[in-house]
Order: C-alpha cells, then structure tokens, then sequence
C-alpha cells in the first residue's frame, strides 16, 4: 500500500464527532449547515411536486384516450346493429338470388344406435 493508513472505526467516529463539534461552535459552519439541510428539503419537496404533476398530465391523457375508445366503441356498436338487422340481410339475401320460404324444415341426425356385447363367463 502506498501512503494509505487503515482507520479504525472508533477513529472514525471520533472524527466525524470532531468535526461535527466543530460546526457547532463555529456560527458560520452552523448556518452553512442549516442552509444545506433546507436546500435538501426544498429540492426533494420538488422533486415530488414534479412527480406529482407528471403523473397528472399523464392520467389527463389516458382519461382522454378511455373517453375516445368508448366513443368509437359506442359507434361500432350501432355499425353493429345496423349490418345485421334483419331487413338488410333479406335484401341481400334477395339480391343474391335467394328467396323465401313459407316452410321451415328442419334437419334432425339419424339417431345411431350402439349394441354392446355381452362378454360370456
């Protein structure tokens, strides 16, 4: 190692307390200290301000695209209704040549019918 001196933690502790008892006495550090601890609180009280509105104009947008999806979807609904009414499909039914019938008959499947064999003893 070149120059480097391991620091117990104890020593440590003993700077930092040093160091803090320092700004304490000294008027200037203390107030150097205060305006720090402030900007911090300021910037973070920001930050969330600015989160905050993101998050606003973001949910303004998706209310905008859910109002639009449900007016296309009310308008496909009524295409809906409007293509598969039964005039319109006699029509083309008609204009396809097809005509109509008085009878209905309905088509029924043979019944089938299954014999099982007896196993003998």
């Amino acid at each position: 190692m070149t120059g480097q001196v391991a620091v117990e933690p104890t020593k440590r502790k003993r700077a930092w307390r040093s160091c803090w008892r320092r700004i304490s006495r000294n008027q200037m550090g203390s107030v150097v200290l205060s305006m720090l601890i402030a900007l911090g609180i300021l910037l973070g009280y920001v930050g969330m301000y600015a989160k905050v509105t993101k998050n606003g104009y973001c949910r303004s947008r998706l209310s905008v695209q859910v109002r639009e999806t449900r007016v296309e979807n009310q308008r496909l609904r009524a295409d809906i209704q409007m293509l598969s009414s039964p005039d319109r499909l006699a029509q083309i039914a008609v204009r396809a040549g097809m005509q109509f019938s008085g009878e209905f008959d309905y088509v029924r499947p043979r019944p089938t019918v299954v014999v099982a064999e007896a196993g003998r003893d």
